[in-house]
């Protein structure tokens, strides 16, 4: 009986941890902080919103990334394939380029 309610409370908790720190990177690349909000919440439920927001979410490359999470298919590019120096020269090299 104790089981069930644990694994609830490690559920919702490890959700609300994801949504944080997805949340606290949208915020890095400059969307604010509402925004970065909603955005991640609704990335973890993986349900679109055609808001303005979302608009600034997939034109923004890194942004991207950030929203895409551990579903490859998406993802614009794969990065777990490439070594991690070469996957964060690629990232600045996508901050560098974009205009925030």
């Amino acid at each position: 009986m104790l089981f069930p309610i644990v694994f609830l409370l490690v559920v919702v908790s490890m959700s609300l941890l994801v949504t944080r720190i997805a949340s606290v990177a949208l915020v890095l690349t400059g969307l604010s902080q509402e925004a970065s909000r909603f955005q991640a919440r609704s990335a973890l439920a993986c349900v679109g919103y055609t808001t303005h927001e979302a608009e600034l979410i997939v034109n923004h490359p890194v942004r991207q990334l950030v929203e895409a999470g551990p579903r490859s298919g998406n993802r614009p590019y794969r990065p777990a394939m490439r070594p991690l120096a070469s996957r964060s020269k690629m990232i600045v090299d996508q901050l560098q380029n974009s205009t925030l």
